[in-house]
């Protein structure tokens, strides 16, 4: 009678919200802003505004400048949502078109001129994008100066979007297959992911600076809210993804538009859902050594991007989701992967990924961890980010050759050479990154003389997806540094280490991949020197095989 008693009230206090195995939240709201930023660090870039200090005081005085910029000219917003930028490419030739006007589009090799949808639509979602940078913007004028001038055209966009939204037609990224379309398509943009990462970057926290500003209405605030918020969250709401980029990104708008419609339901969804929440990305979409799954350095920090943004906006709100381990290790990670140009290895559906475009990010992870690593990967001049933390300790970055590693989790081994051509490679024999991952078990990179050496293609700039030259170059086996049987691509699978070792002469790893081709059993070993890297392989077949 206890034991049935005692499960009666578990499953009782669940339904009360008694039990909790995630994130409690708040009690209330802050007063806004709360999201784009806190009362404080507002107070912090205004006094840098008037600052003695003229690299202080440039770095706010920019953000005036961009306001200024912002709220000059014609404000248009466009007839109906934005297009996927993979459509924007010559069928032919296969590159990216070249924009002439709003309604012309060309390629820059055979000339040929595109126009109509799906062409002006890509142009429209930049449109769209330029929108609401503008307003970004303009708020943040707004907040550093008061002046109405800047709350008003960030209100203008706002109730903008609010009232054309729902009569923008609904449309997906693909052209035949109408229910994915129905599942991640989206009315301001074509997939649930860029409205999700608009909201997160962009709407929410222009919203939250001009909140008070007094240039908003209570009907006002009610239309965005009914009008652009909720329909935009029951949007992303019906599309759960689990383990993927697209998963952290609705998170992240759950959480910041919710909290800013003051509606938890919201917020709690972005941070607990067992199945797709920040919680959950961080269980699952992680590697052991702290890799985004996709083994693509370009995602991984998309990824972390959203990651943060949910972590700061937790933060500002009182809860506490930068304790975690694995958080830390997505931020510390990279330093280890660095290579002899400063850029980290083109794995993946990657273009070219340097540490010092994520500085931002790196500068928000040492205000949460304030972890040495970290005050070695933020900029030695002051930025948006170290005013508005007050960060007083002086960045330690300088010139390091990181240590070798082989990171199993991760399926990479990372070899670093002492040598003054500062020589350095990276082989892959971990687990398929999925879409955007790509066939090239045992391939490796190599890097020396501040140049790349042994080229990885990565993805082309114009995200080329949808095109043969993605599957048929970039992602397969052949453009890449790898063995290739019988002129096929490999099959989607893993490898692993079987030795490793490092001296300050010499680093050497084996590993193994017996998957990608059937009947094939492919040992692959690299020895780098200070002079020169030794690549060894080990094929062995049950038939014959070129």
């Amino acid at each position: 009678m206890f034991v049935r008693g005692l499960s009666a009230l578990l499953i009782l206090s669940l339904f009360c919200g008694l039990t909790s195995f995630g994130v409690e939240l708040p009690d209330k709201f802050p007063e806004n802003p709360f999201i784009a930023c806190n009362r404080v660090e507002l107070e912090l870039l205004k006094k840098a505004y008037k600052s003695d200090d003229k690299s202080v005081s440039k770095v706010v005085e920019d953000l005036v400048k961009a306001a200024d910029k912002a709220i000059e000219g014609e404000l248009k917003f466009p007839p109906r949502g934005g297009q996927h930028n993979t459509f924007y490419q010559c069928k032919k030739c296969q590159t990216a078109l070249v924009s002439l006007s709003e309604t012309r589009h060309q390629c820059p090799i055979c000339k040929k001129e595109y126009s109509g949808y799906p062409y002006d639509d890509v142009i429209f979602k930049r449109q769209h994008g330029s929108n609401l940078a503008r307003m970004l913007s303009a708020a943040w004028g707004y907040a550093i100066t008061d002046e109405l001038k800047y709350a008003e055209f960030a209100a203008t966009v706002l109730k903008g979007y609010a009232e054309r939204y729902m009569n923008y037609p609904f449309h997906g990224s693909t052209k035949g297959n109408v229910l994915y379309n129905a599942l991640a398509g989206g009315r301001l943009y074509e997939q649930t992911l860029s409205e999700a990462s608009g909201m997160t970057l962009q709407i929410a926290p222009a919203y939250d600076l001009i909140y008070n500003s007094g240039v908003l209405s209570e009907s006002d605030k009610k239309e965005i809210r009914d009008k652009l918020f909720v329909p935009i969250l029951k949007n992303l709401a019906k599309h759960n993804t689990g383990i993927n980029n697209w998963q952290s990104w609705h998170n992240a708008a759950m959480v910041t538009a919710g909290a800013l419609i003051h509606d938890k339901s919201w917020v709690d969804r972005g941070i607990n859902d067992s199945k797709n929440g920040f919680l959950f990305q961080l269980k699952k979409s992680l590697t052991p050594d702290g890799l985004w799954y996709e083994s693509s350095w370009g995602y991984h920090f998309y990824a972390l991007q959203a990651l943060t943004a949910s972590a700061e906006a937790a933060r500002r709100l009182g809860m506490d989701l930068w304790d975690s381990e694995d958080l830390k290790k997505m931020f510390t990670l990279p330093t280890s992967y660095t290579m002899a140009n400063g850029s980290l290895p083109r794995f993946g559906d990657d273009v070219d990924t340097n540490l010092s475009r994520f500085e931002f990010l790196m500068e928000i992870a040492y205000n949460a961890y304030k972890d040495p690593v970290l005050l070695g990967m933020v900029s030695d001049k002051p930025s948006l980010h170290s005013i508005i933390f007050d960060r007083q300790e002086k960045s330690t970055k300088q010139p390091t050759r990181p240590k070798s590693l082989l990171l199993e989790g991760a399926g990479h081994a990372l070899l670093h050479s002492a040598g003054d051509a500062g020589l350095s490679a990276a082989l892959s024999f971990g687990g398929y990154g999925g879409y955007h991952g790509h066939l090239d078990k045992l391939s490796f990179v190599f890097y020396g003389y501040r140049s790349e050496l042994a080229v990885d293609p990565g993805r082309a700039a114009s995200q080329a997806y949808r095109l043969p030259i993605h599957t048929e170059w970039y992602k397969a086996t052949l453009s890449h540094n790898a063995i290739v049987v019988d002129g096929a691509s490999q099959r989607a699978g893993s490898g692993k280490a079987l030795l490793f070792g490092s001296s300050p002469e010499v680093t050497a790893v084996l590993a193994e991949c017996n998957s990608a081709y059937r009947g094939v059993d492919h040992r692959r070993m690299l020895v780098l020197t200070p002079d020169y890297l030794l690549v060894v392989d080990f094929l062995k077949s049950t038939q014959r095989r070129k």
